[in-house]
């Protein structure tokens, strides 16, 4: 997996924020909670991606605070900066050892779209999951496109940049 030309760059606008480590949010989390609801999803959760790590500032479902940056979907959104759509994670192999594929999560479908501040850098994805194969149609990409971008918004809003 490559890092994104920009990676330094786009870790200090993250940075700059000092959004990481923040306290959960009712906005993040109804936005999340929207995402599951209209895509009829099992999950979804608004996370952000530095050096290391994958952080979840929302989550609809029981994650983890944080993750490592190499073992996740999100990371794939940040560096191609589009819409993400794993199918069936079970049948691709960047992910058939992924805990969440293979544990009683039974992770199977993912897709992600960027989180791309004003400045173009992108810090994460607004994503959903579920439990069985799925296929995104064009109405659900407009959704979760639009979600991502109402992120990045009330982000920026929330958090200027120190």
């Amino acid at each position: 997996m490559a890092l994104p030309e920009n990676e330094a760059a786009r870790v200090a606008a993250l940075r700059a924020l000092n959004i990481l480590d923040t306290p959960p949010d009712h906005v993040f989390d109804e936005l999340v909670a929207y995402a599951a609801h209209a895509l009829r999803m099992h999950g979804a959760a608004l996370s952000l991606v530095d050096e290391q790590r994958v952080w979840f500032k929302a989550a609809t479902t029981p994650l983890l605070t944080c993750g490592p940056r190499d073992a996740s979907f999100c990371t794939y959104v940040v560096e191609e900066r589009q819409l993400v759509e794993v199918r069936d994670a079970r049948q691709d192999e960047r992910f058939l050892a992924h805990d969440a594929v293979t544990d009683a999560t039974g992770l199977c479908f993912y897709a992600g779209s960027p989180v791309v501040l004003k400045n173009g850098h992108c810090i994460g994805a607004v994503y959903v999951v579920d439990t069985q194969p799925r296929k995104l149609n064009e109405e659900h990409r407009l959704i979760l496109n639009s979600l991502a971008q109402i992120a990045a918004g009330e982000i920026e809003r929330q958090y200027p940049p120190a």
